[in-house]
Parts: C-alpha cells; sequence; structure tokens
C-alpha cells in the first residue's frame, strides 16, 4: 500500500511538473494584438528593492509576475534599463516603453493604464529607537517627515496634511541613513523596502513606530494607448494560481524589520566573541606568568647588547673617521692628478711670451745701437712700433690664457676641497670641470660632448659634485681608454624627469666585463691593483651621492661598446 502511494505521488509530482498553466481565454482581437506585439518592453525601477530593482540583471517581485505571464501568453518581455523613476515616467509617457510596475493613483490616469491590484502593502513611520515624542498622524506637519523623490506618497502626504514639508531623498537607504544619524525625524515608506534596506544595511537603531493610514496599491502600468495590454495582464493575472502568487509574495517580501542585533545569526556571532574573548583573558593571564619569567632574562641580554651596541658604534664611528680621510686623500689624489696637465697648459703661454719678449728685446737692442751712432732711420721706428704693438698684444694674450688656466684649477682646487651648499648651474659646471681636465683629454684626444638644457639649477655641494664628475672622467681615462688607436669620446647628458635631475655619461671604452659590473662600487676593489688602483673612486661618487644629494647611481654597458653611468638627484627645494 505504501509503495501505491509512493508511485501515485511520484506521477502526480511529474503530471505538475509537466502540465504547464491553464490555458487562457483570449478573444480574437486579443490573440492578434499579441501576434502584431509579441515583444513587450519592460522597464524596471532601478531602486525598488525588493519589489523590483536593478542588479546586474532585473529583478524582484515584478520579474518574477512577468516570467509566469511570459509563459502563459507566450511572448518575450524585454528589459529596459533606465536610470532613474523620473525618466522611466518619461518614457513611458513617450511611448518609448510599454509597461512599468508602479502604485496606482488617479492623477496617473490620464496618461497610463492599470491591471488589477498584484498586491497591497502597507506604508509605515520609522524613526529611531531613542525617538521620544508621541507620533500622530494628525501633527506630521510639525515634524521633520523624510520620503523618497518620485513617490506618489509625496502626493498624498500634501493632499491629507496641508502644509506639511517633507524632505526627499534618492533612495530608502539614504533617507533610512538619514532618520538613524539624526538628522531628520520620521521616514514614511511602504513596509517591504523598509524592511529590505534595514537588513540589506545592517541598521541598528531604528524602529516600527507607527501604521500609516495608508497603502501602496502595486499594480503593472501600461502606455494610454495600450488598453489591450492591460486586459491581457488582467486576464493572466487571475489565472496565476494562487500559491504561486503566495509563493512569489514570501521569496521577495519579509514584512519584519527586525532589527539586526535581534537575529539569532548575530546572537551566535556576539555569544562566539565573547566566549573566544574570555578564553583570551586565561590564556593572556597564562602568558602572562612565562612573559615575567622571561623578562629577567631578556633585561640581561639587553643590558649586554647595548654594551655591543655602545662598541658597535664607536667601531662605526671610527671606520667613518677612515672613510672620511680616505675621500680627502682621494680628492687630493684627483688634484695631483691634474697638475702635470695644468702645469704643461701654463708653460705653454709662457713659453711664447718668453720667447717674444726675448725676439723684442733683440729688435730694441738693434734700435738701441742705431740711435746711439746717429744712424736711426723713420722706416726703422716705426717698424719697432708695430714691432712693439704686436709683442704686447701676444704677450698679453698668452698670459690671459695661463692667467685663465691657473683660475680655472684653484676654482675646482677650492671648490673640491670645500663643503656647504649653493645653487650650481649644471650645464657650466660640467662645462668647467672639462675645461680644468683640458690637458688630460687632449693628451689622449679624447672628445667631450656636453647635451644639457640651459638654466637648470641644483642646490647642493660643490666639491661634492666636483669629484663626482672628476672621478668619473678620470675612472674613463684610466680603466676605459686604454687602445690608443681608438679615438675616444665621452657624451655627458642632463634633463629634468619627473622631478629627478637625471645625467647619463656615457663613454666608448671597452667597458666593464659582466661578471664584475655589480661590484664596481664596493669598496677597495679594483681592477688594477697591481697599477696602483686604490678602489674607492667610484665607491666615493655613490657615498657622496646618497649622503650629500639624496642621489643614486647605476651601471649599465652599452649595446656598441663602452659603459654607460646614470646618476639620479632628486630636485626637492632646487
Amino acid at each position: 500500500m505504501k509503495k501505491v502511494l509512493f508511485i501515485i505521488m511520484i506521477i502526480v509530482l511529474v503530471v505538475i511538473s509537466i502540465v504547464s498553466y491553464a490555458d487562457i481565454e483570449l478573444t480574437e482581437e486579443e490573440q492578434e494584438w499579441l501576434d502584431e506585439h509579441p515583444v513587450i518592453k519592460f522597464a524596471g525601477d532601478p531602486d525598488w528593492a525588493p519589489i523590483d530593482y536593478f542588479d546586474v540583471d532585473q529583478k524582484g517581485l515584478a520579474v518574477d509576475y512577468l516570467d509566469v505571464i511570459e509563459e502563459m501568453l507566450d511572448i518575450q518581455v524585454q528589459y529596459v534599463h533606465l536610470d532613474s523613476w523620473a525618466t522611466i515616467l518619461e518614457a513611458i509617457d513617450n511611448k518609448e516603453i510599454d509597461m512599468i510596475l508602479g502604485s496606482y493613483h488617479a492623477s496617473r490616469e490620464d496618461t497610463m493604464t492599470f491591471s488589477n491590484k498584484i498586491i497591497d502593502i502597507p506604508y509605515i513611520i520609522v524613526t529611531r529607537n531613542d525617538y521620544s515624542e508621541k507620533i500622530d498622524i494628525s501633527n506630521l506637519h510639525t515634524k521633520r517627515v523624510v520620503t523618497v523623490e518620485g513617490w506618489v506618497l509625496n502626493t498624498i502626504l500634501q493632499e491629507l496634511h496641508p502644509g506639511i514639508e517633507t524632505v526627499t531623498y534618492p533612495t530608502v537607504a539614504d533617507a533610512l541613513k538619514a532618520v538613524s544619524f539624526g538628522t531628520e525625524d520620521l521616514f514614511i515608506q511602504e513596509l517591504a523596502s523598509v524592511s529590505y534596506a534595514i537588513e540589506e544595511h545592517k541598521i541598528t537603531n531604528l524602529k516600527y513606530a507607527k501604521e500609516y493610514p495608508r497603502s501602496v496599491d502595486v499594480r503593472f502600468i501600461m502606455r494610454k494607448d495600450y488598453e489591450m495590454l492591460r486586459v491581457i495582464i488582467d486576464k493572466a493575472l487571475i489565472e496565476i494560481p494562487d500559491r504561486e502568487k503566495k509563493d512569489i509574495y514570501n521569496k521577495w517580501i519579509n514584512i519584519s524589520i527586525t532589527p539586526f542585533y535581534k537575529q539569532p545569526l548575530y546572537i551566535i556571532v556576539i555569544t562566539l566573541i565573547l566566549l573566544a574573548s574570555l578564553l583570551s583573558m586565561i590564556w593572556f593571564k597564562i602568558l602572562h606568568r612565562q612573559i615575567q619569567v622571561k623578562t629577567q632574562a631578556l633585561q640581561n641580554e639587553l643590558e649586554q647588547r647595548a654594551d655591543i651596541q655602545l662598541q658597535l658604534e664607536e667601531a662605526i664611528e671610527q671606520q667613518k673617521d677612515i672613510q672620511r680621510e680616505m675621500i680627502q686623500q682621494e680628492r687630493m689624489a684627483s688634484l695631483g692628478s691634474m697638475v702635470a696637465g695644468i702645469s704643461h697648459e701654463v708653460n705653454n703661454p709662457l713659453g711664447v711670451s718668453l720667447t717674444t719678449v726675448s725676439a723684442f728685446k733683440m729688435k730694441l737692442g738693434k734700435l738701441r745701437y742705431a740711435y746711439e751712432h746717429d744712424n736711426l732711420k723713420k722706416n726703422q721706428f716705426i717698424e719697432f712700433i708695430e714691432l712693439s704693438d704686436d709683442t704686447a698684444r701676444l704677450v698679453e694674450d698668452n698670459l690671459q690664457r695661463a692667467i685663465q688656466t691657473i683660475n680655472s684649477f684653484k676654482n675646482m682646487a677650492i671648490n673640491q676641497m670645500q663643503d656647504g651648499k649653493e645653487m650650481i648651474e649644471v650645464c657650466g659646471f660640467i662645462e668647467g670641470i672639462k675645461s680644468t681636465l683640458k690637458y688630460e683629454l687632449k693628451k689622449k684626444k679624447i672628445e667631450v660632448d656636453i647635451v644639457c638644457a640651459e638654466n637648470i639649477y641644483i642646490l647642493g655641494d660643490v666639491g661634492a659634485l666636483t669629484q663626482i664628475f672628476t672621478n668619473l672622467i678620470l675612472n674613463s681615462l684610466i680603466h676605459g681608454f686604454v687602445n690608443e688607436q681608438n679615438v675616444y669620446k665621452i657624451q655627458i647628458k642632463s634633463a629634468i624627469i619627473d622631478r629627478l635631475l637625471v645625467v647619463e655619461y656615457r663613454d666608448n671604452g671597452v667597458g666593464i666585463p659582466p661578471e664584475i659590473i655589480d661590484s664596481i662600487f664596493k669598496l677597495f676593489f679594483t681592477t688594477k691593483k697591481d697599477q696602483g688602483g686604490s678602489g674607492i673612486g667610484l665607491h666615493i661618487v655613490r657615498n657622496l651621492l646618497k649622503e650629500k644629494f639624496d642621489g643614486t647611481i647605476s651601471c649599465s654597458n652599452h649595446a656598441e661598446s663602452g659603459v654607460i653611468f646614470t646618476l639620479r638627484l632628486p630636485m626637492k627645494n632646487h
């Protein structure tokens, strides 16, 4: 017997699942209208959860009803997404859409036609838990009442409560938050959307204060000239079984507005948190005892570490003293390497001046002899005057050359030895370094190309910047340009990029072997130790950039030949 009943139940369920909705008795005219209009454009409300709202797709009670109606009438509902209720009303007035979901009000009958009622949702008055003033329907005009923009309720309130001043908010959630934060007193809205928004946004300090004596009469609304569609929709709504209507209603509408903190899940969570807190306190006491035991041991260890730290600081200070001394020695060494070149540059103009003066003295002796023997001729005297003029000019030019060379060397020596910040014009500064090292560059026939924009200034240590560029050029001379037959070039480019002074120093020398390129900035690293290399030149360059300019330097080999150093100096306060 039980097996027979079970089989019968299975058959009934299968039949129910197979049998579609009862056929709707449509007139020939109604069926013809549907055949001519197989697609119905429905504009859903963007923000009337849970009745009709947009969340990636259109959702809510309205969509479930339309799914049933689609199957019953064998039509297609095309969902049109518009961004506001006002836009939706304008679209149905302009006949751009066919149907919407809304509430009935007589003022809308001029431009719309309404289906039979689908559901009826009461309006309620919501306020804060701590709101103590008496709420009476007759004195609403004395309160700060909140509503949602575009709702028929605004018209109803104006009709029933002359003089009432309502404050409208774009959405139900916005209105609830305004009441929750104390900005407004009361919020009047239908129960379904209030309950949904409170749950969705976890608002815990609101209460249901009173029912407002009106309700939302929810219906499908068609454009005015689609009266035939209204008749067909009404027939479909009648044919939907009550059980299915109830299922749709219960799926979307929760008629309670139980605060979040009173829900079972919230209570369970709070209980677990309290239990965890209790366990944490017990664990803390156990840990506290263990900590007390270890604290003394740590105290002793800290005292020992303090002694070691003091010794380390002394060692670091000694290392800094040694490093400062080495930097000073490197400065002196780089100056010394330029002395020979400077002396050659000075000897040339002084030698020319000495030769010229010697020739002039010889001519002067001949002139004196002719004068003393009364044999001085006019043309001889004129020739001597011209010679004197040429001699004076030649001697003056060469002495000026010697003075400029000596001054250039003197300025560089002063800059390299002094510390202190000043404004440095980058392009002119690099030109000065090139001029000072002219003899060393000329001796190896090295071309130096300086490419930089004018009026780039940087605030910094002149001596440090002098040492940086001098070391880079001397590094190229010593390590890069080792083959006499090659034509060597140095190119120095500078530009401002993203608040950084970027200087690219490039030579076309022999380059750096890839296996050692990561080591070139290390202290005492050199490939020419047997030839007197100290291994501190590039190390000093990196340290001076970091300490004096908060800058960086990187190195890479050029694709063709040579090496590229890229210097980056922040332009802060420059």
